[in-house]
């Protein structure tokens, strides 16, 4: 699910989209869990009219994870306190309620966010009941390394995303521009 921003400043609204995409993204290259991508839940949401949501009901979350077909929902919030931000992040079981995992990493500064993202990947895989030897031979590289390592980056990627959705395509080109020119390198 997107993200809550709990910081208070909008400037970090796409954080919300931008950590659930790169957990997806992360958590996908795993040959051992089956994610849902990211263009599949923003199309259910879409169709649920839950876009600009960002509580959730009980009964939103049954629906979305009924028509993505998953059994486990992963949400989270992120806050800050000067430099330090903090990623917070539930796993549930959606049909029986139980709480499978809750995780919480901390950072300074936004550059902070990919390793966090990475150490979060490593710690909800370890909740499926894998065994740490076979995560260890998992494919697991760093999201700074398949997608990027900039937060501005990663920021208009995912303004991109947004407005391609909503077929805005010349403003979507415009910021995938923006992006490489900021990193000439992100992967994606």
């Amino acid at each position: 699910m997107y993200f809550k921003n709990s910081t208070g400043d909008p400037s970090l609204d796409f954080w919300c989209s931008a950590l659930a995409e790169s957990l997806i993204t992360d958590l996908h290259q795993s040959r051992h869990i089956k994610v849902l991508p990211q263009d599949r839940l923003y199309t259910i949401l879409k169709n649920l009219d839950l876009l600009e949501v960002r509580n959730y009901t009980t009964e939103e979350l049954k629906k979305i994870t009924s028509q993505g077909q998953t059994q486990y929902l992963l949400q989270g919030s992120f806050s800050r306190s000067g430099d330090t931000f903090r990623i917070e992040t539930t796993l549930q079981d959606i049909k029986t309620g139980e709480i499978i995992n809750s995780e919480r990493v901390e950072g300074a500064g936004q550059t902070s966010f990919f390793p966090m993202i990475d150490d979060l990947t490593r710690r909800i895989k370890l909740s499926f009941n894998i065994a740490p030897s076979i995560i260890v031979a998992d494919i697991d590289r760093d999201i700074g390394e398949i997608t990027t390592s900039s937060p501005e980056a990663l920021k208009y990627y995912s303004e991109n995303t947004r407005g391609n959705n909503l077929g805005d395509h010349s403003r979507s080109i415009s910021l995938l521009e923006k992006a490489i020119a900021v990193d000439s390198d992100f992967a994606i």
